[in-house]
């Protein structure tokens, strides 16, 4: 048996700041086989999404999907399911095929023939698939599947994958022949003037814009965490509005509970040792993570957690210089803190080490890019 919830596509909330450019983003590239949103947690992918289906272009269809969605017959059943619930001639045969055969791994390639083969008969118009949440499938059979009917699909359908991170399927060919788009972290972030709206016109404060434009540059744009600002400045306790908006950091109690329990705590404990022990650097390298945490997988992981968006930023082109997000880096110091308390000035004195001893180098470059701590002595 089905859920119906997980077809249904959710409606945009009043208390929420339309945002038209985004949704004009989204327009523009409905002619393409595939959309990727791809975005960290808070970034209101799903309330975009909302806003877009309100009055979107073409027929949309949804599925969100869940970790049981990495069994094929359960992720092909779904599948169909959402495309008949808008075309109900469509589905007759796939609706068979999962339960018909006993190793669906083995089954693919027929499902694929026959999934597309209906579409192309019942499906008269273009249609939009939204599978949102796809970041939770780790099947390869599921993935082959998605990037095979990206390859074979009929013009009338088109993907949308809403998704924590861009590195999910192998999509180059696509890539390459400029027949997918991507909407990323960056084109989500709140500009000034959506701050600006969202805080003044839909939260109904009377911020000025000074406290405004400061609010944006602590969250770079981030949309839960002015969420989560709004929660401190309206349960605020005395002090001035601007007081409170340069207090807030990575270790204001809403936003340090949401990073622990939506972002941390869905990580491999390497990956969290390694996002604590670096979170001391202002700019990271690999090999200056290696040397700091007596690791030699730095690069690798670093690759990893920005191709999953954890709230990591590239500096070059290279894959060579990166840093975390502001309130990112202030909650993974605090929760640094709070877990190894002396622990953390070894591991300033081992940066510092590292650092000194390229600078002695011949031709050594200072990789700390000049920024050192002057209280601590090591990388900010």
């Amino acid at each position: 048996m089905l859920l119906q919830t997980k077809l249904h596509i959710p409606k945009p909330r009043g208390d929420t700041l339309l945002r038209p450019r985004l949704v004009d983003l989204l327009r523009a590239n409905l002619d393409k086989p595939l959309i990727l949103l791809s975005a960290p947690a808070g970034c209101s992918k799903t309330t975009l999404l909302a806003q877009f289906t309100v009055d979107a272009p073409l027929p949309v269809v949804w599925y969100q999907l869940d970790a049981s969605d990495n069994d094929p017959a359960v992720f092909f059943e779904y599948l169909v399911e959402c495309i008949a619930g808008r075309f109900p001639e469509f589905g007759a045969a796939a609706r068979s095929l999962p339960q018909s055969v006993e190793n669906v791994a083995g089954e693919w390639q027929r499902f694929l023939v026959i999934f597309v083969n209906e579409v192309v008969n019942t499906v008269l118009e273009d249609v939009l698939s939204v599978l949102e949440d796809y970041h939770v499938i780790d099947n390869p059979l599921v993935h082959g599947f998605v990037v095979r009917l990206l390859a074979q699909a009929p013009s009338q359908l088109h993907l949308l994958l809403s998704a924590r991170s861009d590195a999910l399927i192998s999509l180059a060919r696509l890539r390459a022949r400029r027949q997918m788009a991507k909407v990323l972290a960056y084109d989500l972030r709140f500009t000034p003037d959506e701050a600006h709206a969202f805080l003044n016109r839909v939260a109904e404060l009377d911020l000025p814009s000074e406290s405004i434009q400061t609010l944006v540059q602590e969250t770079e744009g981030w949309a839960a965490a002015l969420q989560l600002a709004l929660a401190s400045l309206t349960r605020g306790q005395g002090g001035s509005i601007q007081t409170m908006i340069e207090a807030f950091r990575g270790t204001n109690r809403y936003l340090f509970d949401y990073l622990s329990e939506d972002v941390l705590a869905g990580l491999t404990r390497e990956v969290q040792s390694f996002l604590l022990g670096s979170s001391i650097l202002e700019q990271m390298s690999p090999n200056l993570c290696d040397a700091l945490l007596d690791i030699a997988n730095s690069r690798e992981i670093l690759e990893v957690l920005e191709a999953q968006n954890l709230f990591i930023v590239a500096l070059d082109d290279h894959r060579e210089w990166y840093r975390y997000h502001h309130l990112f880096r202030d909650f993974l110091q605090e929760r640094l803190r709070r877990r190894q308390g002396d622990g953390v000035r070894a591991l300033h004195l081992r940066a510092v080490a590292y650092l000194g001893h390229r600078r002695r180098r011949p031709g050594g470059l200072p990789l700390c890019g000049g920024g050192c701590d002057r209280e601590t002595g090591g990388p900010h």
